[in-house]
Order: C-alpha cells, then sequence, then structure tokens
C-alpha cells in the first residue's frame, strides 16, 4: 500500500479517536451529548460553507485569500475532507455504520441512476 493511503478502518478508527478526545472532555450526561451532537451539527454546516467558499473562489466568483487555482484546488480538497470528518463524527452520535448506510445509499443510486451499471 502507498505511503499516502489511507483505508476506510483508519478513517474509523481516526473518527473514534477524535471523538472520544472531544468527549473526554464533557460530562456525559444526556444533555450534554445532545448539545455536543448539535455542536457537530455546527461545525457541518460551518465546514460545507467553508467548501463553499473555496469553490466560489476556484471559479472566480468570490475574492480568493489563497490567491493562485492551484492553491485553492488544495483548499477545495482540505474542505471536503473537513466536512467528511464532521459528517463522520455526526454518524457516529447517532451509532450509525457508516459503511453500511455508503453501501445501501450506493445500491439507490445505481439502481435509480445507473441502471445496476456499476
Amino acid at each position: 500500500m502507498a505511503k499516502n493511503s489511507l483505508t476506510f478502518d483508519d478513517f474509523t478508527a481516526f473518527i473514534a479517536n477524535l471523538d472520544a478526545s472531544f468527549r473526554a472532555a464533557s460530562k456525559n450526561t444526556a444533555k450534554d451529548n445532545q448539545l455536543h451532537t448539535l455542536g457537530v451539527l455546527a461545525k457541518l454546516s460551518e465546514e460545507t460553507g467553508e467548501l463553499a467558499e473555496a469553490i466560489l473562489a476556484f471559479y472566480g466568483e468570490q475574492r480568493a485569500s489563497k490567491g493562485n487555482r492551484p492553491l485553492i484546488r488544495h483548499e477545495i480538497a482540505l474542505e471536503i475532507a473537513d466536512v467528511y470528518i464532521v459528517a463522520a463524527l455526526l454518524a457516529r452520535h447517532f451509532d450509525i455504520n457508516i459503511a453500511s448506510a455508503l453501501s445501501e445509499k450506493m445500491a439507490q443510486i445505481r439502481q435509480r441512476h445507473l441502471k445496476g451499471d456499476i
């Protein structure tokens, strides 16, 4: 496997460790857990907005803080990664098995849009 390869298991372990570190500072009450989940939801909205800003900058529809397109493309990649990470944290809050959810959603998309070709 290449040096920069990341497996789904690596990603899942990272999310579990990240979530555990966030929860270590909490009281672990039902209300505290609810507030934490709502905070993660707000973070997902923030990261999605940052992704939108980067894409708009890439197409010249918004002033780019980083300057040139290759840097903006890299910023887009990092913002997409942020969205993935925060979405995975949110799924963890609801005990959702991401692999199963992805598999089910992909099957629906295949059936609806790809006629089962992929």
